[in-house]
């Protein structure tokens, strides 16, 4: 079943955040950032069910290249993206609805 992915507002500026400090880093290494969370963003959109269940309804996908984890839920047709968090920070924050 293909999904819609809904991404919630922290989670959009953390991605622009994480973008920012990669282009900062090298040039369009951004750019590959967020080329990896298409990837992930559009195997959410197949296949949201494989990834297993951490803590309660909430899942998390993690980006290959870079070290950051998708924290969403499915919520029927839809797959909620609450956070894409750097595992290097504040991994006891991870699971939080915002």
């Amino acid at each position: 079943m293909k999904r819609t992915i809904v991404v919630k507002e922290k989670a959009s500026a953390q991605l622009a955040d994480a973008f920012l400090w990669y282009e900062n880093q090298k040039v369009n290494l951004g750019v590959e950032f967020l080329d990896e969370w298409e990837r992930v963003a559009e195997y959410l959109t197949e296949y949201a069910e494989g990834c297993s269940k951490k803590y309660k309804e909430f899942r998390q996908a993690m980006l290959k290249r870079f070290p950051y984890l998708v924290i969403y839920e499915i919520e029927g047709t839809n797959v909620i993206v609450y956070q894409i968090i750097n595992t290097k920070r504040k991994p006891n924050k991870r699971y939080k609805k915002r």
